[in-house]
């Protein structure tokens, strides 16, 4: 949980530097309320009277109370994870990441006939994957398509190129990675004996 709080702020960190340049509005938007997310997730974790407060919130969930001990235990951890040294590692080696990301988006986006800029790009494909995130689907998976593809229609007046293009980002970006995991796992699996 604590490398998708990393990954949130990192996004947020791209889309607070892309405001640079006329901005668009959904990420206006979006950005103050993964600001408001961010911030309540961190005050979860480090306040422990709001952390009590949600845990009995859950336990009051007939599906959530099974997870009390799991919540109780998670704190501690939470903690260590999200002390100042921790986080500001974290969060500069996904923001890291996270640019390289937004290298090869151009790269590809380019290719295929696109030519919106570093900075535009990175607005499109954040904001996407931030509505995503907030959607709290795993991976993010139509939401970010779809608030994706608007944009790239909004600046190509193109829905097939943007379309296009949409596939081509996710399954670079989420697919690739998720299917080399599922390889190399299956891999590593195999030569550690429990």
């Amino acid at each position: 949980m604590v490398e998708k709080w990393n990954e949130l702020n990192s996004v947020l960190i791209i889309l607070l530097i892309t405001f640079t340049i006329p901005s668009i509005f959904e990420v206006k938007i979006i950005s103050i309320v993964g600001i408001i997310l961010s911030v309540g997730f961190f005050g979860i974790i480090r306040i422990k009277s709001i952390f009590l407060f949600f845990k009995k919130l859950t336990n009051k969930i007939k599906f959530l109370n099974k997870l009390e001990y799991g919540i109780e235990n998670s704190y501690d951890s939470f903690r260590i994870l999200t002390n100042f040294r921790n986080s500001i590692e974290g969060i500069v080696i996904t923001t890291a990441a996270k640019i390289f990301e937004i290298f090869a988006i151009v790269a590809l986006l380019n290719q295929i006939g696109i030519d919106l800029g570093y900075l535009v790009s990175a607005q499109i494909y954040f904001t996407g994957v931030l509505f995503g995130f907030l959607s709290f689907i795993p991976g993010g998976l139509i939401v970010t398509e779809g608030s994706m593809l608007t944009l790239f229609t909004k600046f190509t007046n193109d829905l097939a190129l943007s379309a296009a293009a949409v596939i081509l980002v996710r399954l670079f970006t989420l697919w690739l990675a998720t299917f080399v995991g599922i390889v190399f796992s299956k891999f590593f699996i195999k030569k550690i004996k429990f």
